[in-house]
């Protein structure tokens, strides 16, 4: 069942193009790629990973914002990626743990900062992932063969090659060994893009109506009587947008459109309306978009205001 506002999306193509670069197999190990022009942040990069857009928090803006470098090797087929010029209206900031992941074995050469790393019984100097720091041991997670190395004498950090950015296991690993390094860094703010709906509240509030099921009856003496026939509540919320840019109005409309207006029931999480749960719902009565202004051609430069009803079903 479908959800609104999470499942009305934004389309990215609203957003103007500065500059696309492509990539082919990009294998196992390399996580830094060329931008085709520079971007402001995250959220000005659009990533997709063979047809699949990637979450910004999967990666960050290095080179001096011409290059970005993911958490993970993509291994992809095809890589594109696509710097945008995105409003500021359609940014946001988002905290979080930064985690990162690097996996080596006896099948694969892994390259890090310019060095080679694989299973070979006669490597003992690991790196951390790539664009990852360490300041304490604690924030790595190092596992062997499944196994978490937490003991002293298990591995050393700092590494003596690669000081912080690495760690030294004896003896050499060799092969089926698989070894995995996990930083948890620090957490880092980062700007990233309106995705869909739940990133948009309505601007002017919204109305909420209650309504009991209750069956009134008259008696053979003109007394009037009324059976409640349950106890649940059954809401009815009225919503308002202002203002709100073509991308918006898409949105809304074609979610609307998909559930045949008033035919499909979905469901409405109420945190839209900071409240608490979730919802059964149904479209009642029409979707009214109002046409306030253009300040272009492209749909991010249309503005309406849109109004619809939400009734709870059963």
């Amino acid at each position: 069942m479908a959800t609104y506002p999470d499942d009305a999306t934004f389309n990215t193509s609203s957003f103007s193009t500065v500059g696309e670069t492509n990539y082919e197999n990009t294998g196992a190990s390399t996580t830094t790629f060329q931008l085709g022009s520079i971007a402001s942040s995250e959220a000005d990069i659009l990533a997709i990973d063979d047809g699949v857009v990637q979450d910004p928090q999967t990666y960050v803006l290095t080179s001096n914002s011409l290059a970005v470098t993911f958490t993970a090797a993509p291994n992809a087929a095809n890589l594109t990626l696509r710097t945008m010029s995105v409003p500021e209206r359609f940014k946001k900031l988002r905290v979080e743990a930064s985690i990162f992941t690097v996996n080596f074995d006896d099948t694969t050469t892994r390259t890090i900062n310019s060095n080679n790393y694989i299973v070979n019984g006669a490597t003992t100097v690991w790196a951390i992932p790539e664009g990852s720091t360490v300041t304490a041991k604690p924030q790595m997670l190092v596992s062997l063969n499944g196994n978490v190395q937490h003991q002293e004498g298990q591995f050393t950090w700092p590494s003596a090659t690669l000081a912080n950015d690495g760690i030294d296991i004896a003896p050499a690993l060799s092969s089926p060994d698989e070894l995995e390094i996990r930083v948890f860094d620090s957490n880092r703010t980062i700007t990233d893009r309106c995705n869909n709906m739940a990133d948009k509240r309505p601007d002017k509030g919204y109305g909420e109506e209650r309504q009991f099921n209750v069956l009134p009856f008259e008696t053979e003496a003109g007394y009037e009587k009324r059976r409640l026939r349950t106890r649940k509540v059954r809401r009815q919320y009225s919503l308002r947008y202002t203002n709100v840019s073509g991308m918006e109005k898409n949105a809304i409309r074609d979610f609307y459109d998909a559930r045949f207006g008033s035919f499909e029931a979905f469901s409405f999480d109420l945190d839209h309306l900071n409240q608490t749960g979730t919802i059964n719902v149904r479209f009642h009565e029409d979707l009214k978009i109002q046409h306030v202004f253009d300040a272009g051609t492209a749909d991010i430069d249309k503005f309406y205001t849109i109004d619809f009803k939400l009734r709870e079903i059963e």
